[in-house]
């Protein structure tokens, strides 16, 4: 792929972040993130990521122009990662800055890149791919010694993997056999049908999900668009889909919230969720704008509901949001 700044015109540079560099983002996320983040955070996550590119690239095309475009993507997709994870998982993330010091500074080990892929092993191995793929629950599996340590945890992955293993792999392997969690705080975004274990649950729930629904209402109306016809459940379907079944909003109210009429919802109803690239030839908008627009959403909805300022907007993000 050639480099940025043979990307003349702003069509042109959408179209190399947001369909030729997209699938490489998307694959970077799904395997850093897998069970870790919903859909729709791996959806937000990917969308972070896009931004990033399409603003870096078109404020760099001329004076500092970026040659290698797969290998930033790469580079941009796994810091995007880990953003997510440090805010989500923080135990984690000072397990993965710790062992990222015990294999830096080790006489044994080393930590290296493959395609824009951290690997570890040993020094012996250095510049080779990882080994063999890890099957679910491959760590119940590694022989620990009593009383086991971070690097005793690490040899004894190593040994078991015959050398060389990703690092997301290893950080994984270490907090399951040392037994590292996190209390997963919520979501910084809105989730209409996470399930309810009991009647009072399920109280408190609907209660939750009323209030929530009654602020997205309050949001500008190309910011409900890019949320809603965007929202995935846990699984990855539609969100919106369900509120008719729990009562929250019929079909009607929703289309009234989307300011479309109802028999065109009802037509686009089997479709949902929609694409970027569709909400963002409904709206009039660029698909990075779509994008920005549902982080601003989202943002907005956490500190309302929260009652918290939310993260601060970066100064590199497009100014779309419309009021």
């Amino acid at each position: 792929m050639s480099g940025i700044s043979n990307i003349k015109d702003d069509a042109a540079l959408e179209n190399t972040v947001f369909e030729q560099l997209d699938p490489l983002v998307r694959r970077i996320v799904r395997w850093r993130l897998g069970t870790t983040a919903s859909p729709q955070d791996q959806e937000d996550v990917t969308g972070d990521v896009l931004l990033e590119l399409f603003v870096r690239f078109n404020a760099s095309a001329e004076r500092d122009p970026v040659e290698d475009l797969q290998a930033y993507a790469a580079v941009t997709a796994h810091h995007g990662c880990d953003l997510y994870l440090r805010r989500r998982f923080p135990q984690r993330h000072r397990l993965s800055t710790r062992l990222r010091y015990l294999l830096e500074t080790s006489k044994n080990y080393a930590l290296w890149d493959v395609d824009s892929t951290p690997i570890c092993g040993y020094v012996k191995d250095r510049g080779s791919a990882a080994g063999r793929e890890l099957a679910p629950g491959w760590a119940k599996q590694v022989a620990l010694p009593v009383r086991p340590t971070e690097s005793t945890a690490v040899a004894a992955i190593l040994s078991y993997t015959g050398g060389t293993i990703r690092f997301a792999d290893l950080v994984e392997g270490v907090s399951a056999l040392l037994d590292i969690r996190d209390h997963v705080r919520p979501a910084d975004t809105a989730n209409l049908t996470a399930p309810a274990l009991d009647p009072g649950g399920r109280l408190d729930q609907r209660r939750a999900l009323e209030a929530l629904w009654k602020e997205i209402a309050l949001l500008p109306r190309t910011q409900r668009v890019a949320l809603l016809l965007n929202l995935r459940d846990e699984v990855g379907a539609c969100a919106l889909t369900s509120l008719p079944f729990t009562g929250i909003a019929s079909m009607k109210r929703i289309a009234e919230v989307i300011e479309i009429p109802a028999e065109e919802l009802a037509q686009i109803w089997k479709d949902l969720p929609l694409s970027d690239l569709d909400i963002a030839a409904r709206l009039g908008l660029s698909r990075q704008q779509v994008i920005n627009l549902r982080k601003s959403a989202r943002q907005r909805l956490t500190r309302r509901i929260t009652g918290n300022i939310g993260p601060e907007t970066s100064s590199k993000e497009l100014k779309t949001e419309r009021d």
